[in-house]
């Protein structure tokens, strides 16, 4: 089984924590990513990347 990715490895960690310092709380990266879509729109976050936290969210891999 794979170890799971760490949150603080994702691109959009910092901006994220910046605007909601909780989810710094969050260690796994998909636990990160659906929380932080249920949240509102984090300024500095673009679309094309809130597309990939919703992939990391559902399949647990990070797009390319």
């Amino acid at each position: 089984m794979r170890k799971p990715r760490p949150a603080s490895s994702l691109p959009v960690y910092e901006r994220a924590v910046a605007r909601f310092p909780h989810l710094a709380s969050l260690a796994d990266s998909r636990a990160f990513c659906r929380q932080l879509l249920l949240l509102e729109a984090v300024p500095g976050i673009l679309p094309v990347e809130y597309w990939r936290i919703a992939r990391m969210a559902e399949t647990g891999k990070w797009p390319a």
